[in-house]
């Protein structure tokens, strides 16, 4: 009689093609090796869009640097700890590219009395407690802020409105690398 064929994955009634598909699959994997497949520092770049799925990132760009990938996939725990908590905007936006970025919230009406700057902020009369903006520091393209639109669905608390993405502070230089396309605007994109 024959040897029945073994692999302790398989069950001990398998049969000789389960055994033979066991065998051509063997795979040597060793407890270090999965240790740095499941950390964001250490993963091969190849694995990294993987390892973002399972930890749930909710926003994943390939054109990203390797640094800015592994920075999001290492935060992603950490902001859905926070989620839909104002920190968890800044760490969103932080990982993602975006550190300086500031978050308005809570909009109150304001008499005209020369002591606020009108610049679509503030509103006359009333406040709106649930509106937000957030003021970003540098050029943003319309590509862009599409992203940092879906960063802030993923991210910020759902009764919350976000009023517009305001990069004005960020001069709109004629220098050849803001090309008048299409792809920028001219400082606020209202949503």
């Amino acid at each position: 009689m024959s040897e029945p064929l073994y692999d302790p994955l398989l069950p001990p009634n398998q049969k000789p093609i389960e055994a033979a598909a066991g065998l051509s699959m063997v795979a040597d994997l060793h407890p270090e090796a999965l240790r740095q497949l499941w950390n964001p520092k250490t993963c091969p770049v190849s694995l990294l869009p993987w390892l973002a799925w399972a930890l749930s990132v909710n926003e994943w760009d390939d054109s990203w640097q390797t640094s800015v990938k592994r920075q999001v996939i290492t935060e992603s725990v950490a902001i859905h700890r926070q989620k839909g908590s104002v920190a968890s905007i800044h760490r969103a936006l932080a990982a993602a590219g975006y550190p300086y970025a500031r978050v308005d919230e809570q909009r109150h009406g304001h008499r005209r009395n020369g002591s606020i700057i009108r610049d679509a902020w503030p509103l006359h009369g009333g406040s709106q407690p649930f509106v937000y903006r957030v003021v970003l520091n540098g050029l943003i393209s319309i590509r862009q802020a599409a992203q940092i639109r879906r960063i802030l669905v993923n991210t910020a608390p759902a009764r919350c409105r976000l009023h517009s993405l305001d990069f004005r502070g960020a001069s709109f230089l004629h220098n050849k690398f803001a090309i008048r396309d299409g792809s920028y605007t001219r400082g606020v994109i209202h949503v």
